[in-house]
Formats: C-alpha cells, sequence, structure tokens
C-alpha cells in the first residue's frame, strides 16, 4: 500500500488479472487511495500513517490483508 501498487480491484482489471468492473465491496472504485477512505475500514488511517508504518497504518494493512490486497 506504501508504494501505490496493491492488489486493488482496480489494478487488477488495469493488469488485466481479473475480469472485474473494479469496484469495492462499499461500491465506489477500489484504488490504493480508496484503501484509506473506505466506509468498511474499522480505522482512520492517512498515507502519513503509511509512511510513519505506526499502529493505525499496521491495523489498516491487517484489515485489507484478510481481503487478499
Amino acid at each position: 500500500m506504501r508504494a501505490g501498487v496493491a492488489r486493488t480491484k482496480s489494478n487488477m482489471v488495469k493488469w488485466r488479472l481479473k475480469n472485474e468492473d473494479g469496484k469495492c465491496d462499499c461500491g465506489e472504485r477500489q484504488t490504493d487511495e480508496h484503501l484509506l477512505i473506505c466506509t468498511k475500514n474499522p480505522i482512520i488511517c492517512t498515507k502519513d500513517d503509511l509512511i510513519q508504518a505506526n499502529q493505525n497504518a499496521i491495523d489498516l494493512v491487517t484489515h485489507w490483508l484478510q481481503y487478499n490486497i
């Protein structure tokens, strides 16, 4: 996620690895940026949190790992 090339649905479609619409379960387009603001997130996380690799970032990444992202 820190590098901006997560296995989001949008990226998987772009890389032609999946034939989906690229949308998140919440209905929005699932991009790297969307992973930070998705309403399905259990916590609020910013790009600075990811850079610092603080507890918010760890919790968010752990959450999205459940979805193989």
